[in-house]
Parts: C-alpha cells; sequence; structure tokens
C-alpha cells in the first residue's frame, strides 16, 4: 500500500510546512504516527489570520466596482485583485481544514495508516501493493504537488515585486511619493512570506486528501465487489471474501470512511461555492469587457477551465464511489455459503458517499448540475448587469 518512499517524503514535507506555520500536522519515525504540538497549532494560525484581515481589506477596496459601470482603466486592477483574492480564500478553506479539528485530523490519518498497513501485512501480497494507487503512483502525484505548491509561492512572491500593487494591499493607502526602501520591502516580506504559507497549505491538504482517496477508493471499488468486472484482479487473497471474514472487513472499511468524511467534507461546499461564483465572474468579464483585459483573458480562462475541470473531477469521483457501493451490495447476493445472518446483514448496509451530512452529498448526476448551473447563472448574471 503506502510506500516507505511515500512515507518519508509526507514526512519532510510536513516538517518543513509546519516550521513555516502552513500546517500543524507533523510525522514521527519513531512511533510511526501522526501527530501535533500545541506551538504547531498556535503557529499555523498566524497565516489564515493574517490572510483572512487582507481578504477583507481588498473586498471592501473594490466592493464599489459592482455598483457602478468599470471604466476602461479599472478592469485590470478589479481583475488582478479578484484572482488574488481567490487564491488566498482557497488557502483560508485549506488552513480551516487542517485547523478546525487536528487532533480528529491526525487520528484519521492514523487509522487510515494502520488499516493499509493491516491489510499489507495479512491480505496482500508484496508484488500487489507496489502496484497500487497508494505506491508509486502517489509517489509521484505528491513529487508534483511538491513542485507546484512551493514554486506557486516563490512565483506569485516574485510577482508582487514586478507588478504594480493592486487595490487590495495595504500600501497603496500610503501615497507612492513616501514609500520608503523600508516600508516597500516590508510590504514585499509580508506577501511573500503569505503567499509561500498560502501555497504550501494548499500542497498539505491537497496531498493528505489525495493520499487518503488513492488507498480507500481503489480499495472500495475492487476488493469488495463480488462480481468484479473481467480483466480486474484482486490485489486481497480469496480467503479476505469468505463469509466469515468478509462482513468484519466491511465494517472496518465503513467505519474508517464515516469517521474521516466529518473530518475532510467541510471543504466541500465552500470549494463549490467559489469554484461556481469564479466562473460566473470569468464568464462575466470574458463576454463583456474582453477588449479592456488584454493578458488577463489568457490567465483568466485558463484559471477558469482548470478549476471547473478539476472541481468536475471530483464530483465524478464522488459519483463513481456512490455507483460503486450501490453495485458492491448489489454484488453480494452471489456470496458462496451465503447464510441467514449474512442475508440480514447485507440488507442492513447503506451506500457509502462522499457528503457533507445533512447538508450536501455527491451522487452521480452532480457533474451535469454543476455545469448546468454555470450556464444559467452566466445568462442570469448578463441579465442581471443589463448586457444582455
Amino acid at each position: 500500500m503506502y510506500s516507505q518512499n511515500v512515507i518519508t517524503f509526507v514526512d519532510v514535507c510536513l516538517a518543513v510546512t509546519s516550521h513555516l506555520g502552513a500546517n500543524p500536522i507533523r510525522y514521527s519515525h519513531r512511533t510511526n504516527l501522526f501527530y501535533t504540538s500545541k506551538y504547531a497549532r498556535v503557529l499555523s494560525k498566524v497565516s489564515p489570520i493574517l490572510i483572512f484581515a487582507n481578504q477583507v481589506f481588498a473586498l471592501f477596496r473594490i466592493s464599489h466596482y459592482f455598483f457602478v459601470p468599470l471604466e476602461h482603466s479599472d478592469v485590470y486592477l478589479v481583475n488582478i485583485t479578484y484572482l488574488m483574492m481567490i487564491i488566498c480564500i482557497i488557502a483560508v478553506i485549506c488552513f480551516y481544514l487542517l485547523l478546525a479539528d487536528p487532533p480528529e485530523f491526525v487520528h484519521t490519518l492514523n487509522q487510515t495508516l494502520q488499516y493499509a498497513r493491516y491489510l499489507e501485512g495479512r491480505w496482500v501480497s508484496k508484488e500487489k501493493c507496489e502496484a497500487h494507487p497508494s505506491g508509486e503512483m502517489l509517489e509521484w502525484f505528491l513529487y508534483v504537488v511538491a513542485v507546484i505548491a512551493g514554486g506557486s509561492g516563490f512565483i506569485c512572491s516574485v510577482l508582487s515585486y514586478l507588478i504594480e500593487p493592486n487595490p487590495g494591499l495595504w500600501i497603496t493607502l500610503i501615497s507612492k511619493k513616501h514609500w520608503t526602501p523600508l516600508l516597500y520591502w516590508t510590504y514585499l516580506s509580508y506577501y511573500a512570506y503569505l503567499m509561500v504559507a498560502a501555497g504550501l497549505c494548499i500542497g498539505v491538504a491537497v496531498g493528505l486528501t489525495t493520499a487518503y482517496l488513492a488507498f480507500m477508493i481503489p480499495l472500495h471499488s475492487t476488493e469488495f465487489n463480488l462480481n468484479l468486472p473481467h480483466g480486474r484482479d484482486y490485489i486481497t487473497i480469496e480467503s479476505f471474501r469468505t463469509i466469515t471474514r468478509f462482513p468484519l472487513a466491511y465494517r472496518s472499511y465503513e467505519i474508517l470512511h464515516r469517521r474521516a468524511v466529518p473530518v475532510l467534507s467541510p471543504a466541500l461546499i465552500p470549494l463549490q461555492s467559489l469554484i461556481y461564483n469564479f466562473s460566473l465572474f470569468c464568464n462575466w468579464m470574458l463576454l463583456t469587457h474582453r477588449d479592456a483585459m488584454g493578458v488577463l483573458r489568457l490567465a483568466m480562462l485558463s484559471g477558469e477551465v482548470c478549476m471547473i475541470t478539476f472541481w468536475m473531477g471530483v464530483l465524478q469521483i464522488g459519483g463513481k464511489f456512490y455507483a460503486d457501493s450501490l453495485r458492491n451490495i448489489e454484488s453480494w447476493k452471489k456470496m458462496h455459503g451465503a447464510n441467514k445472518f449474512f442475508r440480514k446483514w447485507r440488507k442492513s448496509i447503506k451506500p457509502l458517499c462522499i457528503s457533507h451530512e445533512g447538508y450536501y452529498s455527491i451522487k452521480r448526476l452532480k457533474v451535469l448540475k454543476f455545469g448546468k448551473g454555470i450556464i444559467n447563472g452566466t445568462f442570469n448574471t448578463l441579465i442581471t448587469y443589463n448586457n444582455l
């Protein structure tokens, strides 16, 4: 399952980001467990507080642009400020995910890691462990995430030096003739740190969430399906799917999933709302102010495509997970030697899904509903601002 290279790389990344105040979680090679400390939690709260305060300030500075017709010279400033706000809001969501309940997050990670090691030691051969998505494939994905997260923080820091400050930055409150070298480098250092912390926090949240999903989703879609399609193979040995062992194995998986979902799901609603509103803003700007945007047209279009593609991928994975759960339960009717107890147990099982219980759940049609919502929302926005 999780290779030693993955564990070592995660350990290094968590150590570096924790010292920089970008996450409160560490990994100990002595105990082979994740942990958190009070100092790390306090240090990690500094960045999101500063980022959130800066976003409130930026929103206040550009809010009047939404109630008056945009001048040609205002389009660039509004778009740059809005793009920076979107990046920072994503970082705040990731900080919230890691800081809302760090002990619970750590306990979920440890349970997942111990469950993976249990399966690897008893039910899965070494060769099949290496071929599992949580092995080498996850390792390379984490390398890519680390490069992007670290590089984005550095690039944003350089851009803050090269690009004229936008209205969302506090230094614009001071007249340019009063800018001293000390003031300017204080401003650059302040925003460079926030951009680096934001990029690293997003990278940590994406990496840990992906590591969990890379283990749990393939296990769910394959090992608990007793009617596996031709061409797909189990990674666990045959005795894993016997009538005496199978119910206990599935209950263990179900408990772990239901424990992890409340920890990870608080990000679902804010992320979908953010991506939805960002898409509407991009569509509105591209359709009504494209001549005044210049090179920002490419940035806005690329950002919208990337975010929509990412979220549709999330919805597709969640929808497939729910469909696999229904398919698994149906396949249990073919359990060899099923007795009265097993049949009652099968009827007691509820399908698993990725959801924020009571508010939001991902089913197969969520992708279509999300796409339809963007199209309808774009037309409604154009009508609201009298652009149609």
